[in-house]
């Protein structure tokens, strides 16, 4: 029975939502190949939003990680802030955004994005250029390796020290680790922007001669932003490591 009425209870927000996302903005983005150079002479940081930040953002929990205002807060600073001349740039699941009305209630998988298209038209600016959220997907790495293949060191930020190991390995770059929970990082996002900012100093690095990985869920967006504010550049890499994203998944209508 409960399970009915909550039913019920979404069909409304469905129809709502339905209605908000059929006309789109038009959204301003940049192909894989423009965003590795434009990252690299710009000297950009990449934040990434997914279907787990805008599950945050609407005040549910995901699988690891809670729900925190002041993580929605901060989340809605990087959303608002972001202009032309940002530190960073946002990558968003654009294929989905740029779908037509019509398109986007025919494709199962658009269906899955109708979250995310009603919060880019509500909270992002519009006249901004995006990025493809999924460019650390599978089949991708002989493009994005090119934003450290020159770099000397890397910081990297992950809960499992052996894919620093490996990444040391497999490309030859020094590689300092930094340790985050596997679940609910956010709790200790203030420790861990110390302790890479304590390994720059203690190593006499920069960012022309490193690279800083984050893979922390959704603290990892947070974390690159703060770092930008300071004139850091780092990327979010998410599940780059482990279980990287298929871009085919999320580009074949």
């Amino acid at each position: 029975m409960n399970n009915r009425i909550n039913f019920v209870y979404r069909i409304p927000r469905f129809l709502n939502r339905l209605i908000y996302t059929y006309r789109m903005p038009k959204i301003n983005y940049m192909d894989i190949e423009e965003t590795i150079e434009h990252v690299l002479e710009k000297r950009k940081s990449i934040i990434r939003w997914g279907d787990g930040e805008t599950d945050l953002f609407e005040g549910y929990n995901i699988v690891y990680q809670e729900f925190s205002e002041n993580l929605r807060k901060e989340m809605l600073e990087f959303i608002v802030d972001y202009e032309e001349e940002s530190a960073y740039i946002i990558g968003l699941p654009v294929k989905f955004l740029k779908m037509s009305g019509w398109e986007s209630i025919k494709n199962k998988r658009a269906r899955l994005w109708m979250r995310t298209r009603e919060l880019f038209k509500r909270y992002f600016n519009h006249n901004s250029i995006y990025i493809d959220a999924f460019i650390f997907g599978i089949g991708l790495e002989d493009k994005y390796k090119k934003l450290w293949n020159l770099k000397e060191n890397c910081i990297f930020v992950h809960n499992n020290i052996k894919h620093a190991e490996n990444f040391e390995k497999k490309y030859g770059i020094k590689t300092y680790f930094v340790e985050v929970k596997p679940s609910n990082s956010y709790s200790l996002i203030d420790k861990y922007e110390k302790q890479i900012m304590n390994t720059l100093k203690k190593f006499n690095l920069n960012n022309d001669n490193t690279a800083i990985l984050i893979s922390a869920g959704p603290a990892a967006k947070v974390l690159v932003y703060r770092l930008s504010k300071v004139g850091i550049v780092s990327f979010d890499t998410g599940h780059c490591w482990d279980n990287p994203l298929n871009p085919e998944l999320f580009t074949r209508f």
